[in-house]
């Protein structure tokens, strides 16, 4: 007898937890406030047409309960674990389209498309990626992901990373990079104003400048090259203390400074209008048009 009990619970031992499967929906607002947490996994976030968020995926055992919880004004849903974060976490959920969006995740890669609302997602190592055709604003953070935004256009977009490399394809009226080592790669059809910085990482930006806009563009020892359409009408003012300036908009070469040892360079392409900063140390400078 003793023996059959111990060999039924070696056997219940052995057997190995189920992931939990996650079925729910809740109905929600078209501007809904939608708040996500998960320590790890893939989140993916789809708009739709339907005063709903609905809510399917698993989640491993090791990775804690899933929860979901709230009203027609606002909906709390993720992963509520205390242990380690735990990979394989896969929530896809459906939101409607306008709602604003809040996500935040350590390891986890987030993933929306179809959002025309707002956006804030932060994770520390993984990747975002927003698509889709208009949004109205994307606030996105990674420590070592890649920040990638592919739409048609946003009006207001700020992004932040260590070292993860930053990809925006997209027409931006308001944007604000900050990169430390990281690759930023900016391509859109047209930009209101914007600033892009960085220390080591380099920064390739090219598009439509706004003639009332102004823009920013600042490194430290990573390379800046910006590429914009001929006889953009701008007034540029570049400067690099230890690097070198390459003007392909104009005929005028780089000047010495006559109070530092900085080559500096101020042009005006077009009539002029907008107003453009270039600031880096070391790195060197690429005006050119396409």
């Amino acid at each position: 007898m003793r023996l059959s009990v111990l060999a039924l619970a070696l056997c219940g031992a052995a057997t190995p937890l189920l992931a939990q499967a996650v079925d729910r929906s809740l109905p929600a607002r078209p501007d809904a406030s939608i708040r996500v947490h998960a320590l790890a996994g893939r989140i993916r976030i789809t708009g739709w047409d339907r005063d709903t968020v609905a809510v399917t995926g698993t989640v491993p055992p090791a990775a804690g309960r899933f929860f979901m919880g709230g009203g027609e004004r606002g909906v709390k849903l993720g992963v509520d674990g205390d242990g380690p974060a735990t990979p394989g976490v896969l929530l896809d959920i459906r939101v409607p389209a306008r709602a604003i969006v809040w996500v935040k995740t350590a390891t986890g890669d987030i993933e929306v498309s179809r959002v025309t609302g707002s956006l804030d997602l932060y994770t520390v190592s993984g990747r975002v990626r927003v698509e889709g055709e208009r949004v109205r604003q994307v606030y996105a953070e990674s420590m070592e992901g890649n920040l990638e935004i592919q739409a048609e256009s946003v009006t207001l977009v700020r992004l932040k990373t260590a070292s993860g490399a930053v990809v925006v394809r997209s027409a931006v009226e308001d944007l604000v990079v900050s990169n430390v080592s990281g690759v930023t790669e900016v391509s859109g059809s047209r930009f209101g104003r914007g600033r892009l910085d960085t220390v080591t990482g380099a920064i390739a930006f090219q598009g439509s400048l706004d003639r009332g806009g102004g823009y920013l563009f600042e490194s430290h020892s990573g390379p800046v090259e910006i590429r914009v359409p001929q006889g953009t009408d701008a007034e540029w003012d570049v400067t690099s203390i230890a690097g070198t300036i390459r003007n392909g908009l104009t005929a005028q070469r780089p000047q010495a400074s006559s109070t530092t040892k900085s080559s500096e360079l101020h042009i005006v392409t077009g009539v002029g209008g907008a107003g453009v900063t270039v600031r880096t140390f070391r790195g060197n400078v690429t005006l050119q048009s396409p």
